[in-house]
């Protein structure tokens, strides 16, 4: 779902009011943009335009610096559940298109 915010988001971020039962709800943010617009009155201001999805994914404890150690240890693949790029898959992209260039002798 494709979403704005004057406030630029996270990668993740999990809702702690939705913790139950060993589950909690993310919120999964990519293609992150930011934007310039106007007000009424010719003010600029900035704001961001990002894809937007929520899941509900298990989580190893109660405590809020476990769960967000998990999170960061499970990025990449709460991105590809929602279809986004995940870091390491652009890094590898990167690698590849490195690693060809290079034996193209470029």
């Amino acid at each position: 779902m494709k979403s704005t915010s004057n406030v630029q988001p996270t990668e993740i971020t999990p809702d702690f009011g939705s913790m139950k039962s060993g589950k909690i709800d993310l919120l999964i943010h990519w293609d992150i943009v930011e934007k310039s617009g106007t007000t009424p009155d010719n003010q600029a201001y900035t704001y961001w335009e990002y894809q937007e999805e929520r899941i509900r994914v298990d989580v190893p404890s109660t405590s809020q610096a476990d769960i967000q150690e998990y999170i960061a240890a499970n990025t990449d693949r709460y991105l590809r559940l929602v279809g986004a790029n995940a870091p390491s898959d652009l890094q590898w992209k990167n690698d590849i298109e490195l690693a060809l260039l290079d034996l193209a002798g470029a």
